[in-house]
């Protein structure tokens, strides 16, 4: 995307940009989230796996899934609490993961490739709709080996719907536990 480039959900605003100012592509991408305009929803930028199940490939591969936003922090904090894992065993780059911990690798891989294909909307609620009642909730667990904490929307109309607006994690110092 040329960054003198506009683009817009809307056409009525996309009418209002001269021809030569508009972004062309119907998919953009902006820090590893991926915005379609015409369907107006988010997806993470997905790599292709390859290689030997290294801790060095391990690591690659895992901080090539950006999650900005923490959309898939139960498939992340996964990969991280690996790596500690691997460090305790004090691998080095080019050697291959012992069969238990490539098994749990794999597992994680298939689900950043399916969390990758998820479509998140981008538009949250109609905020001045009177009917709506909303409320923002934060919850933040803590175990030996993990901390995290989400915040979402939760939207009651004649439905009831939750949208997850953030969520960050990290892991403890401590790698002793194996509890997540």
């Amino acid at each position: 995307m040329n960054l003198r480039n506009w683009t817009s959900n809307s056409w009525a605003v996309l009418n209002s940009i001269p021809k030569f100012h508009r972004e062309s592509q119907e998919i953009i991408s902006v820090l590893g989230i991926q915005w379609n305009t015409n369907t107006d929803t988010l997806s993470v930028k997905s790599m292709p796996f390859e290689g030997d199940i290294t801790p060095q490939n391990v690591l690659k591969q895992s901080a090539q899934f950006y999650d900005l936003c923490g959309w898939f922090t139960p498939i992340t904090i996964r990969s991280k609490l690996l790596l500690q894992q691997l460090h305790e065993l004090q691998l080095t780059w080019g050697q291959l993961l012992p069969e238990n911990l490539a098994l749990e690798w794999k597992n994680i891989q298939t689900n950043l490739r399916q969390a990758a294909s998820h479509q998140i909307q981008r538009y949250l609620q109609n905020l001045e709709s009177p009917s709506s009642q909303l409320q923002l909730h934060t919850f933040a667990d803590a175990l030996r080996a993990a901390h995290a904490c989400v915040t979402y929307l939760h939207i009651q109309e004649e439905n009831t719907e939750n949208r997850i607006i953030i969520c960050k994690s990290l892991c403890s110092t401590d790698c002793t536990s194996n509890q997540t």
